[in-house]
């Protein structure tokens, strides 16, 4: 028994399994993305780039980059250039990280990390990739559950934050940019006390208000993608 990736074809506007790949077992495999015909997954605390070739429909094994002490891989993004990747991990010792990877001559060679606090299920490069939006539970102190950060190609800075829920069962699952990269959208759950499970953000002079909400149905109500 396994986990297989597995590859369909929707140009008829029917599903088709066209390929697949069989990964390791016993192994959660939450996280990954496509760009063209690179496609990456966290697989046994490290990161692994597919080539997909689409003639012969066939998966190959390209790199892969191991980090050191990783439990997990909760998400994965590519910058809408190819080169960089962002990656949200988790280590054994039940802490978060966000880590910048730059994509080049077919590896990934880390950029920068910046600590996250206990869980960080989402990350998100703006459609520029100069600003990346990540979004957890139990974030660092003096940080709130919605991070953006600035990525000058090398390095990141700490650009804001704001709060979602604002509880310690609060948790943001799921994040995504406007195309212009003026809004942030966020799902999750915001707690017990409070009932906005999609909420948007304006992005303005790296400062992030909330423009708008929805409720889901109340307490216990979440989301889980945007």
């Amino acid at each position: 028994n396994g986990t297989e990736l597995q590859v369909f074809d929707c140009q008829e506007k029917t599903l088709e399994e066209v390929s697949y790949f069989k990964l390791g077992s016993g192994q959660d495999y939450r996280a990954s993305a496509w760009y063209e015909n690179y496609f990456v997954t966290g697989e046994n605390g490290a990161i692994q780039i597919y080539t997909f070739d689409g003639s012969s429909e066939e998966l190959t094994l390209l790199t892969t980059e191991s980090i050191t002490n990783c439990d997990e891989i909760y998400s994965l993004d590519w910058t809408y250039s190819g080169s960089y990747l962002a990656a949200g991990v988790c280590d054994l010792s039940g802490t978060s990280s966000l880590h910048i990877y730059k994509f080049e001559n077919d590896s990934l060679s880390l950029q920068d990390e910046e600590n996250y606090g206990s869980k960080l299920y989402s990350v998100k490069w703006s459609p520029t990739g100069n600003y990346i939006a990540i979004g957890g539970q139990e974030a660092n102190d003096g940080h709130d559950a919605l991070e953006v950060y600035a990525f000058d190609g090398t390095s990141l800075n700490f650009s804001c934050s704001v709060c979602f829920g604002g509880f310690s069962t609060s948790f943001i699952s799921c994040l995504e940019w406007s195309s212009n990269g003026s809004y942030i959208a966020v799902t999750g759950d915001t707690g017990e006390f409070s009932s906005k499970e999609l909420t948007v953000y304006l992005f303005e002079n790296e400062i992030l208000t909330e423009t708008s909400s929805i409720n889901y149905g109340g307490p216990g109500n979440r989301g889980y993608s945007v």
